[in-house]
């Protein structure tokens, strides 16, 4: 086995690497157009290039991270037994989660809602918007401009709303949940924003991920109405959504004839119960960033099953040909390609983001195959990492061929557009883990102290980075300053305060023996 080097030196970089690209990518969120809905802060200097930055990041971190991860569960099984692993993964994964959930979520939680009660009055996105149209019109011409048509419903911003409309806007375009604008006009009662949808054109027999129509949304109660627009932090008023909804189904009746109730109390109706149900246990966002950590336990239990079964069952392990070798791609790419299909998020790029109590079982699946190979990917004596070759021209496909082609696709419309984009964008994953792989063990496959230090300081920075980033990001939310300037500045003071704290705070303390199972004491002893 490739046991020769216990640490692994290069993938033990390789996965800090992952880690700390987090706090990039994390970090450069306040800069993409329209993020404010789900994130605390927008910058007014927002540039359409970091989403397309930010996608190219996402496509491939975390399934790099899992498939690392896989590979160090099935050492430390193969180097100590089940049992220890089980021990090892629970003091430092199971824990730090446990903990992190009394902690770092209601931290993050109180950050968000701080910044957010400290917005300027500017805040009814007219500044952001037309700054954001600023860096849109310096881009592209054809994209001026260009609305964001949920926050503008969610703001109540109609002018937006009907510039959208007259622009051509998708009216049946969906957010992450697989709602349209008119869902989501009727959710929060924004009645002159749903009338204008219906009179444009919007379907009103849409769908959502889980089934849910138009009607459902109006006869959505108030209890759990305040439960989900507090989730995402946003305002709202009894009275006025439901006069709002009120008006909204009367124009249905009268210009569509489509009769809808609406509800102000408790709904007993089982549709909207199942309906409640899957929104709570599968998207409020419990775990927030801490997710991987939730995933990560998953996998291990997974793995302590399948090892067992195997061994009962006497199955054989896969071919190193089909680990190793070219023919990995026949089976990976069609493989992870199927979870990818089924991802809610077709107008964005790469897995979505799982955070709630039960974990998407699209996104789940989607993981667990990087996990997965990476514990094959130990069995398969691949010690000159030949996965890796041509490293460079794997990663140079992936940047300036691969990703374009997924950005052309990106919001497929029929079945076959569906099953394309998906492809692209898992063969873009795997070249990129390939391609990073080969990279690492090229250049850090030797002991280094600095490397040691950073991928011992990552596991924390990883952790608390959060709260501290939207801080910084809400500090400079409002210079007029470049935004390459401002992002630059945000990820380099966040990590210079996360690497401070974690020598301040962590590194001799229990915390480190916890995050990293060692611990210097605070004195040598003579």
């Amino acid at each position: 086995m490739m046991n020769q080097n216990p640490r692994r030196c290069d993938l033990d970089a390789l996965r800090a690497f992952a880690m700390l690209m987090g706090i990039m990518l994390h970090g450069m969120v306040s800069f993409v157009p329209g993020v404010n809905v789900l994130w605390g802060v927008q910058d007014v200097e927002a540039n359409i290039w970091f989403s397309i930055l930010l996608g190219s990041i996402h496509g491939w971190r975390m399934p790099l991270f899992f498939l690392v991860s896989g590979f160090f569960t099935t050492m430390l099984w193969k180097k100590r037994g089940m049992a220890a692993l089980l021990k090892h993964r629970s003091l430092r994964i199971l824990l730090p989660l446990v903990i992190g959930m009394f902690t770092l979520v209601p931290l993050n939680w109180m950050v968000n809602i701080y910044v957010g009660s400290h917005e300027p009055e500017t805040n009814d996105s007219t500044q952001v918007t037309s700054k954001v149209t600023d860096s849109v019109d310096e881009i592209e011409a054809e994209e001026q401009d260009k609305v964001d048509i949920f926050e503008a419903i969610i703001f109540s911003n109609i002018a937006e709303i009907q510039r959208y409309i007259d622009q051509g806007g998708d009216l049946n375009q969906r957010d992450p949940f697989g709602s349209t604008p008119l869902q989501v006009a009727c959710f929060y009662g924004r009645s002159e924003a749903a009338i204008s949808l219906m009179r444009a054109g919007a379907d009103l027999d849409a769908i959502n991920n889980n089934g849910e129509t138009v009607e459902w949304y109006l006869a959505i109660d108030w209890e759990t109405t305040s439960a989900i627009a507090s989730s995402f932090q946003i305002p709202i008023n009894k009275t006025d959504v439901f006069n709002g909804r009120q008006k909204i189904s009367d124009v249905l009746a009268t210009e569509f004839n489509r009769e809808s109730e609406v509800m102000t109390s408790s709904a007993n109706d089982p549709q909207t119960i199942i309906g409640v149900l899957i929104f709570v246990l599968f998207y409020i966002p419990v775990w927030l960033y801490l997710w991987f950590l939730y995933f990560l336990c998953w996998f291990v239990v997974g793995f302590a099953i399948i090892v067992k079964l195997a061994s009962s069952l006497k199955i054989p392990s896969l071919p190193k040909s089909l680990i190793s070798g070219w023919r990995r791609y026949t089976w990976l790419i069609p493989l992870t390609a199927v979870p990818q299909f089924f991802m809610t998020q077709p107008m964005g790029f790469g897995a979505d983001t799982s955070m709630g109590f039960l974990p998407l079982p699209a996104v789940l699946a989607y993981y667990a195959i990087f996990f997965a190979y990476g514990a094959l990917y130990f069995t398969s004596d691949d010690e000159r990492v030949e996965v890796g070759q041509l490293w460079w021209l794997k990663l140079l496909i992936g940047l300036i061929v691969v990703y374009p082609l997924g950005l052309m696709l990106m919001g497929p419309e029929g079945f076959l557009d569906r099953v394309l984009f998906s492809v692209v964008q898992v063969l873009y994953a795997w070249l990129m883990c390939f391609g990073f792989l080969g990279l690492f063990h090229r250049c850090f496959s030797t002991s280094r102290a600095w490397v040691r230090y950073v991928s011992d300081a990552s596991y924390w920075m990883y952790l608390v980075h959060v709260p501290v980033l939207i801080l910084v990001q809400y500090w400079v939310s409002r210079w007029d300053d470049p935004a390459i300037l401002k992002f630059t500045f945000v990820c380099t003071f966040t990590t210079v305060v996360l690497i401070a704290s974690y020598q301040a705070f962590v590194r001799w303390t229990y915390i480190g023996l916890l995050l990293n199972g060692r611990m210097v004491p605070w004195r040598k002893s003579d």
